[in-house]
């Protein structure tokens, strides 16, 4: 019976820290697009592919959040124009909050696309990027990109955006829910007595 009431009082505080409510994560970040080595404009044809990155962008990331990183834009001369296989893209985030750093989610893109229809996409070889304490994971490996006559001819690019809990902040809920269990014991063999 002791360890039954030991255990349900565990199991107790437990759920009490969970069902706290969490506080706010803030993420802040930039975008930028470096498409075929160049800068975030690629021009074949009479296609335009341009990658409109992100200015400094704030997210609640507690416990995640799903959020934008640019958008790519087509524009189409005439009949439009074939990406060659193999045409680079790196999109690098900037990170200043919580903590200052950056690395790129990179891949490649191809298709044909003309003024009413598109197949080109985007196809990422790097999902994740994991700045700090940060992680960003592309909601998928790749983009359809879209031809003018849709969205104008945006197609957004979207990651999942999520905070790990620090080290030292798993030490801590540790220590507090060891400190109670062991409070929880010692009241227990004061009622056995």
């Amino acid at each position: 019976m002791k360890k039954l009431l030991l255990f349900a009082l565990i199991i107790s505080v437990i759920s009490l820290g969970a069902a706290l409510p969490a506080h706010a994560v803030l993420v802040t970040y930039s975008t930028a697009g470096s498409l075929n080595g160049g800068g975030n404009i690629f021009t074949v044809g009479g296609l335009t592919v341009t990658f409109n990155g992100l200015t400094s962008t704030t997210v609640d990331a507690a416990p995640f959040t799903n959020a934008s990183l640019g958008t790519f834009h087509t524009d189409v001369i005439g009949t439009g124009g074939t990406i060659p296989a193999g045409t680079t893209v790196s999109i690098l985030i900037t990170q200043t909050v919580p903590s200052a750093g950056s690395g790129s989610a990179t891949g490649t893109i191809d298709g044909t696309i003309s003024a009413t229809s598109s197949s080109g996409e985007v196809l990422f070889d790097v999902t994740h990027v994991q700045i700090g304490d940060v992680a960003y994971d592309l909601r998928s490996n790749f983009l359809d990109l879209v031809p003018p006559s849709t969205n104008n001819g945006d197609a957004s690019l979207q990651a999942r955006v999520t905070v790990t809990p620090e080290p030292t902040t798993l030490m801590l809920l540790g220590t507090g829910l060891t400190g109670l269990a062991g409070m929880a014991r010692r009241r227990l063999r004061r009622f056995e007595k």
